[in-house]
């Protein structure tokens, strides 16, 4: 798969209006038959989807630092920590802002339309774990959502399969809430050559109204809800659960020691009544010499 991969890599790095052509290149260029058919197989990512791709190979630390929070939060969910999961659903809201802002710079012009679907995209990416391997991917054709209930279906969103245990993990948090860089910063705080300009192309792309706004805020405080309310609830079934446990294991216990009690009885009960059956025998044993008794002195 290691030469699917680098034609792939190398066609979701380019604009969606050179990818149908530089595909079809490709795919003419390549000697295997089955590898061939794949490849024109590839579908041109949707302007989401190219977003991310973009932003992925463009900001790998600001994608790490999302993605770090993300499974930060997921962790949080998973050992019932109320405090980490607010701030976690804190600093997520945070990291997804400080994302687009980076993405608007690279990709001006970008349509309130597409940021949304990048903004969901990146959501699940936070949220599922194979949705996160899949925007880390690069390969991305279409955009992700999560419900926050069930798995992300990945299945048809991007261009080769992807694997969660393959892919190399994030980087870790550091000072701050930033991902360490290899000279031991943090990540976003360097003015690169890769970032010169952003500024003037920041002014260029299209600004939040106040409406849209609003409405992320509000999408954001109700994703907030439901992960305390989810928290919650796991929390008080947690309780009733290590309660019921402990009962039974009670029961259990009370159990095997009537258990034992009933065996007792019972091993007493077959001795009792094997002696009272003795105890019979030697009755009538008295009794026939009673008689015999009786009988010799009244013959004498």
């Amino acid at each position: 798969m290691g030469r699917l991969d680098d034609v792939a890599r190398t066609l979701y790095a380019l604009s969606a209006a050179e990818f149908t052509a530089e595909r079809n290149a490709a795919a003419k260029d390549e000697s295997d038959a089955e590898s061939a058919k794949t490849i024109r197989g590839f579908r041109k990512p949707s302007a989401a989807a190219s977003a991310v791709n973009t932003l992925v190979r463009s900001e790998p630390d600001v994608v790490a630092e999302l993605l770090d929070v993300g499974a930060g939060l997921r962790e949080a969910q998973e050992t019932l920590d109320r405090d980490a999961v607010r701030e976690f659903a804190r600093r997520r809201q945070q990291v997804i802002a400080s994302a687009e802002k980076r993405l608007t710079s690279i990709v001006p012009g970008l349509s309130p339309s597409t940021l949304r679907e990048v903004e969901e995209t990146l959501q699940a990416a936070m949220i599922d774990r194979a949705a996160a391997a899949a925007v880390q991917s690069g390969f991305l054709v279409r955009s992700l959502e999560s419900s926050g209930l069930e798995p992300v279906d990945v299945s048809d969103a991007v261009a080769l399969p992807v694997d969660v245990e393959d892919l190399p993990a994030p980087a870790r948090l550091g000072s701050g809430g930033r991902p360490r860089s290899k000279s031991g910063g943090a990540s976003g705080t360097s003015g690169t050559s890769g970032t010169s300009g952003a500024s003037g192309a920041a002014a260029s792309a299209p600004r939040e109204t106040p409406a849209e706004r609003r409405a992320r805020e509000r999408r954001h405080a109700a994703a907030v809800q439901r992960a305390e309310r989810t928290l919650e609830e796991l929390t008080v079934l947690a309780e009733s659960l290590s309660a019921e446990s402990e009962r039974r294991a009670q029961l259990e216990s009370e159990r095997d020691r009537l258990s034992r009690q009933l065996a007792s009885a019972e091993s007493a009960l077959t001795a009792s009544r094997e002696a009272e059956r003795e105890l019979r025998q030697r009755r009538k044993a008295l009794e026939r010499d009673a008689r015999d008794a009786r009988r010799d002195l009244a013959e004498s």
